[in-house]
């Protein structure tokens, strides 16, 4: 897949900063295909539209209707149920790391996920802003098409995609 969404986020995370998803549909099987780019990414927020997992969907839930509840308890359950799910996945070394990592990426605020509250979003928008001195020459990237966040999203299927380089482009996602 030499010229996927996947190999492209590749090429481009290393030097990001701040990564911005909306996606209509979210995936474990994405994070598990990028997380090792993600980890030097400082802020990560994800806006989805539709449909996530179903247990990341239920603790989601659990959470809303909770009267009080801490940020980190939100955040453990969340990870808890994320881990249920992907027990159903391919036990292989990636699928493990990955939980790891997506457990620690929220326990630890990197990661903040958002369910859009019309779950009519259907849209595919991921914002990258660079950071360090290639910030000053080039702002960041928009890349926007059919991509959903999955790994068939990124690698699979044939999808279109468009990349944007122009920082009033991005500043005007934002």
């Amino acid at each position: 897949a030499k010229n996927s969404l996947l190999e492209r986020f590749k090429q481009t995370l290393k030097h990001v900063g701040k990564f911005d998803v909306l996606v209509g549909y979210f995936r474990s099987s994405g994070f598990f295909s990028l997380y090792k780019d993600l980890e030097n990414i400082d802020e990560i927020r994800i806006l989805n539209g539709l449909d996530i997992d179903e247990k990341t969907f239920d603790i989601i839930e659990e959470s809303k209707n909770e009267i009080i509840e801490s940020g980190f308890k939100t955040k453990e359950n969340f990870a808890k149920s994320f881990e249920t799910e992907v027990a159903n996945s391919n036990d292989t070394k990636e699928v493990y790391e990955g939980l790891m990592k997506f457990k620690e990426f929220i326990k630890s605020g990197k990661i903040r996920f958002k369910q859009h509250p019309s779950h009519n979003i259907h849209a595919k928008v991921y914002i990258s802003r660079f950071k360090g001195e290639l910030s000053e020459m080039d702002y960041g990237r928009i890349i926007t098409g059919s991509s959903n966040f999955s790994k068939s999203g990124f690698v699979d299927n044939y999808e279109f995609n468009v990349e944007l380089k122009e920082k009033t482009d991005v500043v005007f996602a934002l």
